[in-house]
């Protein structure tokens, strides 16, 4: 039965991502041989899960599709690119998104494929600040491959080429009123960083939103950019910048009202009578271009007085609190604190090297704290190289560090703080962090900090004192130490043994590889940690999960409170354990047939025994198409010819070492034919795909004997009638001599022979089929 794209609902627009239909909803019939397809001389089908981003329609279905899944909030165009989100969170409002951007044309352009974070103050009402981080990764051909080839890295890999430009961008909306004609208006402020990783310049953007001069009766939105200076031109450049200086200079810089136009100015040099901030050289820029602004903004970052003038500014934008001691700026977000900084440090040719960076503090009271940090990017600004987070960790602080009193109160010995936790280290594997600060010990020793995460240190302690001196620091914070004791070992569940604090310092990943492959051979135990950590997550009551940690029947992590599909499985094969992400739905169609999703997708798998870490080795996806009741689903064909199933599924997979495949799988499926004796069931088994899209299939010919026997029989034609009975298909009588079909399909001539020798020596069917002819 033809089926549409409107029939299958939500489910409508994957089946046009994946090809099966086009974009007017007719059913593509090329695609059941060869689902994969593609523009080579090898596919016969142009439209399929190969083109499934760089066909437009494929694309935009598929984005229509998650789009629609995931619900709020909705998707949104950024000039040619969609951001399509992934989730988000309300409070703090932060939406992660997928960013599809296609460039060129349709024959020779690729599809840039990103990621993009956005971040809203004040629930999005004005005034407000919007904050958009967009990182382009990979790209895709749309038809001849135009991406570079030579170079050391792949050619899938954006970063690092022509285009692969990260952009910041911070918005400021100073209002939501309407303007009133020939009054001054300005709604808000867009500014942006684009910042280069292959052979581009630094990109700056300015756009002055719904701008609206005295006199003027509708607003209008300026935008500048230092490659279109000399379109905008040098006289309509100075009319904005001394409006805006001028409306500006006439606030009240104190007024809590004016805060964010007045930051924003003030970062951007456009306020004048700021100690130790230059303005900004607008003729200079004007005339000279992009040195000029260059040249500004360097002499801001190399000063330490005028960067922390800089940073002031930027506090008051976002209404936090400057930190000049540390380039950083603080907000409070909810119960959470959240620092903004900015590394500066000498670079190639006396060009600044700036890492920003962010952290995350969380208080759960006095003295206690859990803390990460990350560092976002660390650019060359005189070679134009960007390395991607060169720096992450997540620890628990206590003691002065977390705002607390010190932990050992005496002059000697004496203790600050302890910082416990994970990082990445100069080889980019993960590193236990377990430092004292603020040491004063007998007789005479000081020091800002002792690392005991090296061997060499940890030996100056006594294992059981450090462990149980950690597991009552983690227990203050309550939830979150709760688990950070059972992720790190401290207090593990079950009868798992607890590790051996010397041993952890003296071999951090040996250690905590050797109590995961303890924790995960206990089923209850990995349970209740799995648990541990979604009560983090999901914010409910620390219950064990579900599952045996098998492959069948993972440990899994649900994320949500309700009945959610969408999680994380582990589970563990031999020495591997695998962390995939899953999602299961379904969806009614029609009146009586429910379609049913599901993907797993395996983020990471680490060998417990040899130490081997593999990041994304396989996927797979699965759909299946059955009747919502117990009885199949059946579809009339013809005149007594039906179709009954009881379900029909497609599983798609990937892995690096078999690639891309497909297996259908058929339940009940068969062809019921009505005879005037009842019903005539025929089996016929589903074809299968092989690992490079061809179809194979075994048919049962004595059935499909009996199927063209009795089409032959309704055709109302005494001749075809007769031609039937003449090759003997489809009659009750197993001594008829019957033209065997499997023998005339593997060699004809064969066949023919035998039956035609058989049927001379059988007078009783020559009379029956010649009688009703003559």
């Amino acid at each position: 039965m033809p089926f549409t794209e409107s029939d299958l609902g939500a489910f409508g627009a994957l089946t046009t991502a994946i090809g099966l239909t086009s974009k007017g909803g007719a059913n593509n019939q090329d695609w059941f041989g060869d689902p994969v397809g593609g523009t080579g001389s090898t596919h016969t089908n142009a439209h399929g899960f190969a083109t499934i981003l760089s066909d437009d329609d494929q694309r935009r279905a598929l984005e229509d599709f998650v789009d629609e899944v995931l619900g709020p909030p909705q998707g949104h165009d950024d000039d040619t690119a969609r951001w399509v989100p992934l989730f988000q969170n309300a409070d703090p409002t932060v939406t992660v998104y997928a960013v599809l951007e296609p460039t060129g044309s349709a024959s020779s352009g690729t599809v840039r494929v990103g990621v993009g974070l956005e971040h809203t103050t004040s629930g999005g009402t004005a005034p407000s600040v919007t904050t958009r981080i967009h990182v382009p990764i990979a790209h895709v051909p749309r038809g001849t491959d135009p991406r570079p080839t030579g170079g050391p890295n792949p050619t899938w890999l954006l970063l690092g080429q022509v285009g692969g430009r990260i952009g910041i961008e911070v918005e400021a909306t100073f209002t939501d009123a309407a303007p009133v004609p020939r009054e001054a208006y300005l709604r808000g402020a867009t500014i942006g960083l684009g910042i280069p990783t292959g052979p581009e310049d630094v990109e700056f953007t300015l756009a002055l939103l719904d701008l609206q001069v005295p006199g003027a009766l509708t607003p209008t939105t300026q935008t500048l950019t230092l490659d279109d200076i000399s379109e905008v031109g040098p006289d309509l450049v100075q009319f904005l910048v001394g409006l805006v200086k001028a409306q500006v200079d006439a606030l009240d810089a104190n007024d809590a009202t004016y805060k964010h136009i007045v930051g924003l100015t003030g970062m951007l040099g456009l306020r004048d009578g700021i100690p130790n901030l230059p303005t900004s050289p607008v003729d200079d820029v004007l005339s000279r271009g992009r040195p000029a602004l260059v040249g500004w903004v360097e002499s801001i970052l190399t000063d330490d007085n005028a960067l922390d003038a800089w940073l002031g500014e930027l506090a008051r934008l976002i209404g936090g609190d400057p930190h000049p001691e540390k380039n950083a700026v603080t907000v409070d977000v909810g119960p959470c604190t959240v620092t903004v900084g900015l590394g500066v440090a000498p670079g190639t040719g006396g060009h600044p090297v700036l890492t920003p960076w962010i952290e995350l503090d969380y208080a759960t009271r006095t003295g206690a704290l859990a803390r990460a940090h990350v560092d976002i990017l660390r650019a060359d600004t005189g070679t134009s190289q960007v390395s991607a987070v060169p720096a992450l960790s997540a620890e628990a602080v206590f003691g002065v560090d977390a705002g607390g009193t010190a932990l050992i109160l005496g002059a000697s010995p004496h203790i600050d703080s302890l910082h416990v936790g994970v990082a990445l280290d100069a080889q980019r594997r993960p590193a236990l962090v377990l430092t004292l600060h603020g040491v004063a010990l007998p007789p005479t020793y000081t020091a800002k900090v002792v690392d005991l995460s090296s061997p060499d240190a940890a030996v100056k302690a006594a294992s059981s004192a450090l462990t149980s001196t950690l597991a009552t620091a983690l227990g203050t914070l309550g939830q979150p130490g709760d688990l950070l004791k059972i992720l790190l070992g401290v207090d593990p569940p079950g009868a798992v043994d607890a590790i051996n604090v010397v041993d952890l310092v003296g071999d951090p990943l040996g250690t905590i590889r050797g109590y995961y492959d303890a924790l995960t051979r206990d089923t209850d135990a990995m349970a209740e940690a799995v648990g541990a950590l979604r009560a983090l997550i999901v914010g409910v009551p620390s219950a064990p999960v579900s599952g045996d940690g098998t492959v069948e029947t993972p440990w899994r992590l649900l994320l949500g409170q309700d009945d959610a599909v969408v999680g994380l499985d582990l589970w563990r094969d031999g020495g591997l354990l695998h962390t995939a992400l899953s999602f299961d739905g379904s969806l009614d169609i029609l009146d009586d047939l429910q379609v049913t999703a599901a993907v797993r997708a395996v983020l990471l798998t680490v060998d417990l025994t040899a130490g081997h870490v593999v990041f994304v080795g396989q996927a797979e996806a699965s759909a299946t198409l059955r009747p919502r009741g117990a009885d199949p689903a059946t579809f009339a064909l013809a005149a007594g010819l039906d179709l009954s199933f009881g379900g029909l599924a497609i599983t798609a997979g990937w892995s690096p070492a078999k690639g891309f495949t497909i297996v259908p799988r058929g339940d009940g499926l068969s062809l019921d034919v009505r005879t005037a004796a009842g019903v005539d069931a025929l089996a016929i088994p589903l074809p299968t795909i092989d690992a490079s899209g061809h179809w194979t299939f075994s048919p049962d010919w004595a059935a499909i004997e009996r199927l063209l026997g009795h089409l032959l029989r309704h055709t109302g034609s005494e001749i075809l009638d007769a031609f039937a009975d003449l090759v003997g298909w489809g009659l009750p009588d197993a001594s008829t001599t019957r033209l065997v079909l499997a023998d005339l399909v593997t060699d004809p001539a064969a066949a023919l022979e035998a039956w035609t020798g058989a049927l001379a020596l059988d007078c009783a069917s020559l009379d029956r089929v010649l009688r009703p002819v003559a």
